[in-house]
């Protein structure tokens, strides 16, 4: 339990009950824990940037001298970028977390640094990543369904097009947010310094707005995607074994 409250204190006296008590006590553990933990967290975010954006800036290029002649490459390069920027995203969250900024900015800086350049993009980037997967699932289904006309319905012209869109969503959404964030510096009293603030200011129209977006990139964009994935694959899965019927009976 928090501050000077003594054991041999009646709940009457300090005003709590034993629920409440527990629940401090959980709370506690569970901060105690975090603290232990997040080192270990905020450095595994850094080494899976270190080794993730290499990986993909070469598969980037890779697809780049492959050219856009296929709308799958094209496709696979707009996949690769989007998870190009959702792991540096991850990496960002972990470098705000290790401490780099304390003493430059206060702790509620932080926090919401670590929102707006980590934990924010790496949700949008995710987002677009699945919409993208599910955007190559679709086209794959079409490929099969109309193996003579998918090259006439998919075109680079439509491939290209898609995947502005998928990326304007996410982009836009991070825009939107960062326009409520205000930077300023301030005096902290605790370390006797003038620090850098990061404060999150939005009236109750923009809170209204801001529920929407997250409504929409926390519940439909990930359940669209995951129907479409699932609905492609199953489609997939049956043709496949049509086709291998098909062949057996005609051998």
């Amino acid at each position: 339990m928090h501050g000077g409250f003594h054991h041999n204190f009646s709940f009457e006296t300090n005003g709590t009950t034993p629920g409440s008590a527990n629940h401090d006590q959980y709370s506690e553990k569970l901060e105690n824990i975090y603290q232990s933990v997040q080192p270990v967290l905020s450095w595994m975010l850094v080494v899976t940037g270190v080794i993730g954006i290499p990986g993909n800036v070469l598969t980037i290029m890779v697809f780049a001298k492959m050219g856009t002649a296929s709308t799958f490459q094209m496709s696979c390069t707009g996949l690769a970028v989007s998870d190009l920027l959702c792991v540096g995203a991850s990496m960002m969250c972990g470098i705000t977390t290790m401490g780099v900024f304390r003493g430059a900015a206060s702790q509620a800086a932080i926090s919401h640094l670590n929102n707006l350049v980590g934990g924010l993009p790496q949700v949008v980037f995710s987002r677009v990543t699945s919409l993208i997967t599910a955007w190559i699932s679709t086209v794959r289904c079409l490929s099969v369904a109309y193996p003579t006309k998918v090259r006439f319905i998919i075109t680079r012209t439509v491939t290209t097009v898609a995947l502005c869109i998928i990326f304007s969503l996410g982009c836009s959404f991070l825009l939107i947010t960062s326009t409520v964030y205000r930077v300023k510096r301030e005096f902290d009293p605790e370390i006797n310094s003038t620090v850098w603030t990061l404060d999150f200011q939005k009236d109750s129209k923009s809170s209204a707005f801001f529920q929407f977006l997250r409504f929409v990139f926390g519940l439909i964009f990930p359940v669209l995607s995951w129907v479409t994935v699932t609905v492609c694959t199953t489609f997939l899965i049956v043709k496949l074994k049509q086709n291998a019927k098909w062949k057996s009976q005609n051998a």
